[in-house]
C-alpha cells in the first residue's frame, strides 16, 4: 500500500490498493495490486491527488524496490527450493536476489547476496509465512526494509 504523510505526521493519503513503483520530486509512480504491468498511477505529494504523469518530475532514486527477475537464473541459483518468481535489485557492487521457499503448510523469504560468479552470503528474512507476501522488501542506499508477515513491525539490514 502507499501512504503519504506530511513532515508534521498528517496523513496526505492512505492507499491500500496499489504498490509503490518509483518515487519522483513531486509525485509517485504506483500500480494496481492486481495489476503486474502497465497501468500506472502517478500520485501528488502535495495533495495525494492523481496526476497524468511524471513529466514535470526528476526520478529520485533513494527509494528502490526489487525487481521481478525474468531472465534464465545464474548457475549458483539453478538449485535452490525457489516456490514461484524471484526478485532482483543491487546494491553498490553485489547483487541482492530474493524469494519464497515452501517449507511444509508455511513459506519463508530468502535473501542471497551474491557477485556476478557466486554467492557471498544468504539469511532467512521471514519464516513461518502462511502466504508468499507480494513484494519482499524496499531499499534505501544500502540498507533494506522488511515488512514483517504481521505487518506491525519492520525489520531493516545494511547490506
Amino acid at each position: 500500500g502507499l501512504m503519504i504523510l506530511t513532515t508534521q505526521g498528517e496523513i496526505i493519503l492512505e492507499d491500500d490498493a496499489h504498490t509503490l513503483l518509483a518515487t519522483y520530486d513531486t509525485v509517485v509512480q504506483a500500480r494496481h495490486r492486481n495489476f503486474a504491468s502497465g497501468f500506472e498511477t502517478f500520485f501528488s505529494l502535495a495533495d495525494g491527488r492523481t496526476t497524468k504523469s511524471a513529466s514535470e518530475s526528476y526520478p529520485n532514486s533513494t527509494i528502490q524496490a526489487p525487481h521481478l527477475y525474468h531472465g534464465e537464473l545464474p548457475a549458483f541459483l539453478k538449485n535452490k527450493p525457489i516456490a514461484d518468481g524471484i526478485w532482483i535489485s543491487k546494491s553498490a557492487d553485489y547483487f541482492l536476489w530474493s524469494y519464497h521457499q515452501k517449507t511444509d503448510d508455511t513459506y519463508a523469504l530468502n535473501l542471497c547476496i551474491s557477485d556476478y560468479s557466486k554467492i557471498i552470503h544468504e539469511i532467512v528474512l521471514l519464516h513461518d509465512m502462511p502466504k508468499m507476501i507480494p513484494q519482499p522488501y524496499f531499499q534505501i542506499g544500502r540498507q533494506l526494509f522488511v515488512l514483517a508477515y504481521n505487518k506491525c513491525e519492520i525489520l531493516s539490514y545494511l547490506v
